[in-house]
């Protein structure tokens, strides 16, 4: 595990890093910002990085800058955080859900091609966890289709899929630097991957109004979303660091496996042997009492999640799109067994891993579960 000594330097490193921003007073854009998309694509593998203002925002303008819109189609997974489809509709397309695969959490690559019609503009694989979707087979559904793909990587930022990044296979590559994320903000903030230059300069020209120049030479209708220069001078400090924090979420979920792997009612993490898993989340099902077990690791001051506990086709939001509850069943069967255990090297400890398997396993006896 990370020592304290580690988190105080990097925590200087950082706030270093910020002062030399507010020194400066270059807030909008500064040369902090090109510095670490730079980086960014460097490290994986990308030709490109276009910072923006969230996660979201990376999902709609990759979008925008494949002309979908009004009539369109997008085919993704309603077991996901709601901006993913959110994206979607705000361009005007309609999402088009695929139900998941058990295992992963991902979208049932099986179960694609009945989904798609003549209107089908793209496919939004979703990382799920950290996991990676099994690419291959997507990359050969779009190409048959003639599709292009935006991958959702926001909970899997340092994941790979047959060694290399994800994020750089489809079309664009969509990061989220929330907070919880692998690779963590002090706030909101996000980014577009792309092996395009032409893509890359929309982009740049369309977080800030379509402006080629800051302000008053508009080429087209954009938007305002950029990456804020102190979001990016913390961001370029920790990106020196994500080998090391994404060792540590392995490590934390090696604690995990090593003493829940021979419960009866917890089915731990399936990993892909074609994937590399960032563990930004460790996710296990529970079968029995999940909500229970959420409510007495809460009691003990267990930051746990239930990621997520509604599909997105169930939303109020959403029922304009007509589906109903039981159509997409390994969703909704996902979302009333997924808990989220902590891995945030800043949060978790071998200490404190151990101590959660623990309280866990007191849980299951107590309740004669095991």
């Amino acid at each position: 595990m990370l020592e304290s000594k580690n988190f105080k330097k990097i925590n200087k490193e950082i706030y270093t890093s910020i002062n030399d921003v507010i020194k400066k007073g270059q807030f909008i854009l500064g040369k902090e910002v090109r510095y670490f998309e730079e980086k960014l694509a460097s490290c994986l593998g990308s030709k490109y990085a276009i910072g923006v203002n969230t996660g979201t925002d990376a999902l709609f303008y990759s979008l925008k800058a494949l002309n979908i819109g009004i009539g369109d189609e997008v085919i993704t997974t309603p077991f996901s955080f709601s901006s993913t489809s959110d994206a979607i509709v705000m361009t005007g397309a309609k999402p088009v859900f695929v139900d998941i695969e058990p295992k992963t959490f991902n979208i049932d690559i099986l179960k694609i091609e009945s989904a798609i019609t003549q209107k089908t503009k793209a496919i939004i694989p979703v990382y799920l966890y950290g996991q990676s979707a099994n690419l291959s087979l997507i990359l050969k559904i779009a190409k048959k289709h003639n599709l292009k793909i935006i991958e959702d990587v926001a909970q899997a930022l340092g994941s790979k899929y047959k060694n290399s990044f994800l994020g750089t296979f489809g079309n664009f590559g969509c990061l989220s630097f929330f907070p919880t994320k692998n690779l963590g903000a002090f706030g909101d903030g996000g980014a577009i991957l792309t092996n395009s230059s032409t893509s890359a300069n929309y982009l740049r020209l369309m977080r800030i109004h379509g402006a080629k120049k800051m302000y008053y030479d508009y080429k087209f209708i954009g938007g305002s979303s950029r990456l804020h220069t102190l979001q990016a001078a913390v961001l370029q400090v920790k990106l020196r660091y994500l080998d090391w924090f994404i060792e540590q979420r392995r490590k934390i979920a090696d604690i995990y496996y090593n003493n829940l792997q021979f419960s009866t009612f917890i089915k731990l993490p399936y990993q892909n042997p074609d994937s590399f898993h960032s563990f930004n989340y460790f996710t296990i099902r529970v079968k029995k009492k999940r909500d229970s077990l959420y409510k007495f690791l809460k009691k003990n001051n267990i930051s746990v999640s239930i990621i997520y506990p509604k599909p997105i086709h169930l939303f109020s939001s959403y029922k304009f799109l007509g589906y109903h509850k039981g159509i997409f069943p390994e969703a909704e069967k996902a979302a009333k067994q997924v808990l989220s255990l902590p891995t945030d090297p800043y949060v978790v400890t071998e200490r404190t891993g151990k101590k959660i398997t623990n309280l866990i396993k007191f849980f299951l006896k107590k309740n004669e579960l095991e």
